[in-house]
């Protein structure tokens, strides 16, 4: 587990030489978070973002595809 000096963002997941890599949830202070994979520290792949808007007080969910 991986959690900021801010103590503000937390990953939960594998590693592979210090960084993020494989399946982890990344999760910040505002309540976002990101669940899928992971390659060399960044996002990559397929996974889901969870995000509340506090002005409509509602939940989103998304699937995403990332590549880079």
């Amino acid at each position: 587990m991986f959690i900021s000096r801010s103590k503000s963002h937390k990953y939960e997941g594998e590693f592979v030489n210090g960084r993020f890599d494989g399946f982890g949830v990344f999760t910040r202070s505002d309540g976002m978070k990101y669940e899928g994979q992971f390659k060399d520290g960044n996002i990559t792949g397929l996974g889901q973002i969870i995000s509340s808007f506090l002005a409509a007080m509602c939940w989103t969910k998304m699937t995403v595809f990332w590549q880079f």
